[in-house]
């Protein structure tokens, strides 16, 4: 990407940055900026509720069946009880903890903070050429992309900023589906306007 180019709105590319979308020819700067923040808080909101609500069950799993085996162990004839809710407890936090499900829903949450940190600093008349280093740091401090995901987000910012919606990205049920499980690739989502 060459350094003449214009605020990143869209899918993201190999290295994981978004790239520019269809609509950015007929969109002021700062109309692409807001475009790629709305993007980006609704990608990040999704990618938290996907890790919270992880971080919920195994924390669950952990407290539920921890306890239970607790109870289990207290009645002598039940050892073998104990012993299994105590493996799936410990298994559980062990998931949660090498995954670093709660971390990762804090990052989520920080960058979408972020996001609409810089959507605040736009209304208010802040010069774009910073807001615009800004969201390039965001982008820096993102894990890799996940593509069905950053689609899923374009178009709820298409939707919420009132673009023409042949401009959206075609997306399967199964895609949707496993938005948060497979990476997929930028080119798998062809745009609504562009299929027969």
């Amino acid at each position: 990407m060459d350094d003449t180019a214009e605020p990143v709105v869209g899918h993201s590319n190999q290295e994981g940055r978004p790239a520019p979308g269809p609509e950015t020819a007929e969109m002021t700067e700062k109309e692409r900026i807001v475009f790629s923040c709305t993007r980006n808080a609704a990608y990040h909101e999704d990618m938290e509720a996907f890790y919270a609500r992880w971080h919920r069950f195994f924390m669950f799993i952990v407290v539920a069946v921890g306890t239970a085996s607790i109870g289990a162990s207290l009645v002598k004839e039940t050892t073998h009880w104990a012993t299994a809710g105590t493996a799936i407890a410990v298994l559980a936090g062990l998931v949660d903890l090498l995954w670093n499900v709660d971390g990762m829903a804090r990052l989520h949450s920080t960058l979408r903070r972020r996001c609409f940190d810089l959507l605040a600093r736009m209304e208010a008349d802040e010069e774009i050429k910073g807001i615009k280093a800004e969201y390039v740091r965001i982008i820096a401090d993102e894990p890799p992309a996940m593509y069905a995901v950053n689609a899923l987000a374009f178009n709820a910012a298409v939707d919420a900023l009132g673009r023409p919606p042949d401009q959206k990205y075609k997306m399967t049920e199964c895609q949707t589906f496993w938005r948060h499980w497979f990476r997929y690739q930028p080119t798998d989502f062809p745009e609504v306007g562009n299929t027969t």
